[in-house]
């Protein structure tokens, strides 16, 4: 049972957020849970709070080392010295010291990487675990943007720990997904889930078809009517980098940068920490930003693409509105999009296609990420032609089919609300008259507000110094 008392003085809470309390009284039973709670509803406090009360260790498998700075940093605030991030980030002598000091540390945090090593694994194995977490577990599912192999081989991973109690934990998971998640981490059919898929009351959410319009102008006209700050997502660096320059361009006074993969880490740690500290009004990210972000005031996300399901769209928008102030996430629907995603699907992902390089055991340094993850993890499994096909097939049209879900999902003239509800719990429930907090309910658009941004921050009358923006940019890139 939850001690209130303990609750009160070590964390200064007198009730827990929906669903804390249900996985804490689980896990204090001795059973394993599976957890799907929206980014910022303190997921992260139910760990905490079982390995402080009951004073067992907790080992905690997380994708992100900035993630596990940050807990690791939360538990020191709560007085707890015995928490230690195992990172790449330490040098060969740090990390080699508590390898073989495990036994100081009661929260130890790591990546499913830093499992494959096996010194670590040898003298994580002589520990007493009292808790084993899997935070954000959607990177199992091999479909999904953020999915890493490494998450494969928890299962394999949690059996040579002699099977510790369990925490899985992810913020939006469909009934396949869990299933995949119980299957990969050897989880029994009836282990406890406690599932809330639900989108925040406060985020209003809109569609806007974009059809041969320039979307750029489009977010421009945006952003005159949303609050700072702003995240914007695309799928394309070379997007990020000509909306960046555009913006600059009429947006002058408003401080704006990119994040994605082709910035080093270096620059991807100095942005992110300059985001949140409020230091960047507009951050332009691909889908390397995102998971983990511990920001509570992002009032806007603008997806500048259409994601590639709707998982992946459900995560990048709960990450607006953290702080119970009102939120917008606006996503610019191009046809285009899809077709073009769907394109290379069928390029890159094409089942025929990756059996005959698998055949040919080839280098697969110079194949796309996607290929590579897939061809290692068909290598990994020592499948056979056969196998390897109905392995390849499967991702193919895994994908292919969320996908689809996603453009019905734009098309709709429906309550956005209840169209996310629906495919994330499976329930037949009668459509809401109006939830109050979607375009297609409200009948209103974002271009009936009025300004947000201050008179001082918004474009110049003067049109002429923006107005040739496009041969600036490619002048510029040209000299690169």
């Amino acid at each position: 049972m939850i001690d209130w008392n303990f609750l009160k003085e070590s964390f200064g809470f007198t009730s827990l957020r929906v669903g804390q309390e249900e996985i804490l009284e689980t896990l204090l039973k001795g059973k394993d849970a599976l957890g799907i709670l929206p980014t910022g509803t303190g997921k992260s406090f139910i760990y905490q709070y079982y390995g402080l009360f009951t004073k067992q260790k907790v080992v905690v498998v997380s994708p992100l080392i900035a993630l596990m700075h940050d807990q690791v940093h939360e538990l020191q605030l709560l007085g707890e010295k015995k928490a230690i991030a195992l990172t790449s980030m330490l040098s060969s002598r740090e990390k080699n010291w508590i390898i073989h000091h495990l036994q100081y540390y009661q929260f130890i945090f790591l990546s499913p990487e830093m499992l494959q090593d096996q010194q670590v694994m040898m003298n994580l194995k002589q520990q007493k675990i009292g808790l084993l977490v899997i935070d954000e577990a959607h990177c199992i599912l091999q479909w999904g943007y953020d999915f890493r192999p490494e998450y494969l081989m928890l299962g394999k991973i949690k059996q040579e720990l002699q099977h510790p109690l369990t925490l899985a934990l992810t913020a939006t998971a469909t009934q396949q997904m869990v299933q995949e998640i119980k299957d990969s981490l050897g989880l029994d059919e009836d282990v406890y889930l406690f599932s809330n898929n639900s989108i925040r009351e406060n985020n209003r959410i809109e569609v806007i078809p974009v059809d041969k319009t320039d979307k750029n102008q489009v977010i421009v006209e945006i952003l005159q009517k949303v609050s700072l700050p702003v995240v914007i997502y695309a799928l394309s660096i070379k997007a990020l980098e000509e909306l960046k320059f555009q913006l600059q361009q009429i947006f002058p006074q408003l401080k704006m940068d990119t994040y994605h993969s082709k910035r080093s880490k270096e620059d991807r740690q100095s942005i992110q920490k300059q985001f949140i500290k409020n230091q960047l009004d507009i951050l332009l990210a691909t889908s390397a930003f995102g998971m983990g972000i511990n920001k509570k005031d992002i009032h806007t996300i603008i997806h500048y693409h259409v994601p590639a399901n709707l998982e992946d769209y459900v995560q990048q928008i709960g990450r607006a509105g953290r702080n119970g102030e009102n939120a917008d996430v606006i996503l610019l629907y191009d046809e285009r999009d899809i077709n073009l995603m769907k394109h290379r699907l069928i390029e890159e992902t094409n089942p025929d296609l990756l059996v005959n390089i698998l055949e040919k055991d080839c280098s697969l340094e110079y194949f796309p990420e996607n290929q590579q993850t897939l061809l290692q993890l068909a290598k990994h499994y020592h499948y056979r032609t056969e196998e390897a096909r109905a392995f390849f097939e499967k991702v193919f049209y895994d994908k292919l089919n969320r996908l689809q879900v996603m453009q019905q999902y734009c098309q709709a003239n429906t309550c956005h609300r209840y169209a996310i509800e629906q495919y994330f719990t499976n329930k037949i429930k009668k459509e809401p008259e109006n939830c109050q907090q979607c375009a297609n309910c409200l009948q209103k658009s974002i271009f009936d507000r009025k300004s947000e941004i201050p008179q001082s921050l918004l474009p110049q009358n003067d049109t002429t110094k923006n107005q040739d923006w496009q041969e600036k940019f490619h002048r510029l890139f040209k000299k690169m």
